[in-house]
């Protein structure tokens, strides 16, 4: 019969009580710089792709707010007239009468101005005398930095296309807007002007 004799210290070779080497050191550094720099990358992407769904979403809102607004006055009271005042507003006349003053029809004014370093839509009521309710009712949007307007006409009137009878037209109010990076963001709004 053969006795095997096994030395208590079994895997020493295998757990060097030493320590790491510095090759050891070394592969772990650049293994853990490599996670590290692909993680970077990673983090960097979604930073860009947050800040421009951040840009996406301010001109989204801000387009969604002028039609809305816009859009409810077209829908509800019909449209009267519509003419340029200046390269950067329209009025906007509507075949209801004012609650306040019977004699003087619904305007209001959608236009785009400088107010310090700043670039703001405006739309709202085209008088000198207004109720707080005509007051309240007033839209006014700043247009997202670094936005590219065309600054010899800022508000665009698209000529009518005479498609309907002699008494109904439509017309195109266009906000040509831009990012630096090209993106459009144009606002458009249609509505059809009937003469009663």
């Amino acid at each position: 019969m053969s006795i095997l004799l096994c030395d208590s210290e079994v895997g020493d070779n295998m757990l060097n009580k030493r320590g790491m080497t510095v090759v050891e050191i070394i592969v772990s550094i650049a293994l853990i710089s490599v996670v590290l720099i692909f993680l970077m990358k990673i983090f960097i992407n979604l930073r860009g792709v947050t800040n421009q769904s951040k840009t996406d979403l301010n001109y989204e809102m801000l387009a969604a707010n002028v039609i809305k607004a816009v859009g409810k006055d077209i829908n509800k009271y019909t449209v009267y007239k519509v003419e340029r005042l200046d390269e950067h507003s329209i009025r906007i006349t509507f075949n209801d009468y004012r609650p306040t003053s019977l004699d003087e029809r619904i305007s209001k004014v959608l236009k785009v101005y400088e107010s310090g370093d700043k670039l703001f839509i405006s739309y709202a009521y085209d008088s000198e005398t207004l109720t707080g309710g005509e007051r309240s009712e007033a839209v006014i949007r700043e247009i997202p930095d670094k936005s590219i307007l065309d600054e010899t006409t800022r508000v665009q009137l698209k000529p009518s296309k005479d498609i309907f009878k002699d008494d109904k037209d439509i017309f195109e109010i266009k906000i040509p807007l831009s990012t630096d990076k090209s993106v459009v963001y144009d606002i458009n709004i249609f509505g059809v002007i009937e003469k009663k």
